[in-house]
């Protein structure tokens, strides 16, 4: 999935602003807080993850940074998975509302 700050959409060539209240936009967000390393913004350099390798600690500093900067989000569950033979560590978030 492709990252933006903005929720976006690309629709045919097009950028489509998604609705801010849908999955897609929330799923966006989440991605953006935990691909984002702490100070990596300099105009809020308390964002971002530490080290978002997803052990407990991370889980608990993800939660509160998406509930520091969009309160209306409320995590449900991680699942993070076994690592992939590629490197990759599959994540799973469940969103409350």
């Amino acid at each position: 999935m492709s990252i933006l700050k903005i929720p976006l959409s690309i629709v045919n060539g097009s950028f489509k602003k998604l609705d801010i209240d849908s999955i897609q936009a929330k799923a966006q967000i989440i991605a953006f807080a935990t691909k984002t390393a702490a100070g990596e913004l300099p105009l809020e350099p308390t964002f971002g993850i530490v080290d978002p390798t997803f052990d407990a600690d991370n889980i608990v500093q993800t939660r509160a940074i998406i509930s520091q900067f969009w309160p209306e989000i409320v995590i449900g569950d991680f699942v993070v998975g076994k690592p992939t033979t590629d490197g990759k560590l599959p994540v799973s978030i469940s969103i409350e509302r």
